[in-house]
């Protein structure tokens, strides 16, 4: 039976999920060949703006992706921020995807598609329950780790029917388009998933 695509919802063959796999590795590849130099700023936020409370502008280039999901802001919150909640749609075309994810500010968590050699780790950088979640965003394997992004996610019940508007940017240390398309096909199949399971 076939499947989705890794970066869209189209049906694919079932050994495609593989290729995908392969083509995020190979960009993270050419995107780690760069020096330091290169790519700029890590993104990290600037001390003396997180010393004063502010919320500091994302840096570098970005993309934006908005979704509805006919679920309550409760149901979406808790997809969006609970290691369960994540783990029952994130990556979801993967068996054996491993999630640590609890948003708590400061702390750490993984997504981790061991059987398709994709790691992702970051940190939380602002919680606010049912409305926001600031995180950082590194993809990391056994021989590299790349520069570190930075994701805002913000949920607004929906005007127009019943649900949650979920809108999404990620801004990285980008030199060229090849990662914001990859990141903008990632998440447009990814919140897919979600507005799907919580369908």
């Amino acid at each position: 039976m076939p499947r989705s695509c890794a970066c869209c919802a189209s049906p694919v063959p079932s050994d495609s999920a593989s290729r995908t796999a392969r083509r995020w590795r190979a960009i993270r590849r050419r995107r780690a060949s760069r020096s330091p130099a290169d790519v700029g700023e890590t993104g990290r936020a600037p001390d003396s703006c997180r010393s004063r409370g502010h919320d500091p502008p994302m840096p570098g280039p970005r993309i934006h992706v908005a979704q509805f999901v006919a679920a309550d802001l409760s149901r979406v919150w808790t997809a969006l921020t609970t290691s369960a909640g994540v783990g029952s749609w994130w990556w979801s075309h993967w068996a054996g995807v491993d999630v640590r994810f609890d948003a708590v500010v400061g702390d750490d968590y993984s997504i981790a598609a061991p059987q398709q050699g994709i790691h992702l780790v970051g940190r939380f950088e602002a919680v606010e329950p049912e409305s926001r979640l600031v995180l950082t965003w590194r993809w990391r394997d056994a021989e590299r780790s790349d520069p570190e992004e930075r994701v805002e996610i913000r949920l607004t019940p929906s005007t127009e029917r019943p649900g949650t508007e979920v809108t999404v940017q990620h801004s990285g240390p980008w030199t060229s388009d090849a990662p914001g398309e990859l990141n903008l096909q990632g998440w447009t199949f990814t919140l897919g998933q979600l507005a799907r399971t919580l369908a």
